[in-house]
């Protein structure tokens, strides 16, 4: 099952691709996941191909003034993004949605909390929702 359904307007309606992308853009963020690619002698770093992403495309090689210009690139949200082939604002809603919540990124089964949470909130609100329906 990739899709996680929503049925309220305050919960990201987001697939599992845009779950795994805010998990990976908040490690990356964090300093907990680090782009892949390698640092030269001079300590410039340069994306591996399989991190490169056509935002990339453009953007100046880093100087030994600017070591890092490519490695702060691969930690915006553009970049996560498209790596993930994802929408940028589905992904930075979702990445509200689990820092509001309070989810560990970090830990092993992040995804599956996430999804979960999503879950256990509609339920809970569809609860609320027929609650009431009988209470009228």
């Amino acid at each position: 099952m990739n899709n996680v359904t929503n049925s309220t307007a305050n919960k990201p309606a987001n697939d599992l691709s845009t779950i795994t992308a805010a998990i990976r853009f908040l490690m990356r963020q964090s300093r907990k996941e680090r782009p892949d690619g390698k640092t030269d002698r001079a300590g410039r770093f340069y994306p591996s191909e399989s991190e490169k992403c056509d935002c990339c495309n453009g953007l100046s090689s880093p100087t030994r003034a600017y070591p890092m210009s490519l490695l702060s690139h691969c930690r915006t949200a553009k970049h996560v993004s498209r790596k993930h082939n994802v929408d940028t604002k589905a992904m930075r809603e979702m990445v509200k949605f689990i820092e509001e919540n309070h989810i560990d990124f970090s830990a092993q089964d992040a995804t599956r909390l996430v999804i979960a949470l999503l879950i256990d909130t509609s339920t809970l609100d569809q609860m609320k929702r027929n609650r009431k329906k009988h209470l009228i």
